[in-house]
């Protein structure tokens, strides 16, 4: 039977595809986990936020990633942490954003950010939606 999400502490001592200090999801990911009272060991390090599912779906570790950052036809197995995690999107622009600035902004605001639907698919069908 496939799981609807993972509990937290199920991660603690796993195999981790971090993200590097350029990457901003690295410093809020070490404070959240800090938080949450749990050790991962990272076993490689990314920039591209993309890159890490990708590199979890080949073995390397678990990655944990905006849903966003997984493409369509991703390898991988998907699934949402129990308790949720949400993080916060800003647009952050200098001054009155320009036309097309304002439009992405307000797309975000009423659709969201994208998902592929093969994997919002397969986390609806794990009742994660």
């Amino acid at each position: 039977m496939q799981r609807n999400s993972v509990e937290l502490s199920e991660l603690d001592g796993e195999d981790l595809v971090h993200y590097a200090p350029d990457n901003s999801l690295s410093g809020w990911l070490d404070r959240s986990l800090s938080a949450a009272g749990l050790h991962l060991n990272p076993v490689v390090t990314t920039s591209v936020t993309s890159a890490a599912p990708q590199l979890a779906a080949a073995g390397l570790g678990i990655a944990i990633s905006p849903v966003s950052a997984v493409s369509a036809g991703f390898p991988g197995v998907v699934r949402s942490f129990s308790p949720r995690w949400a993080r916060q999107l800003f647009a952050v622009t200098p001054g009155e954003p320009d036309p097309l600035a304002a439009r992405f902004i307000a797309d975000l605001r009423t659709r969201g950010v994208r998902v592929p639907r093969d994997v919002k698919n397969q986390l609806e069908r794990r009742g994660v939606s």
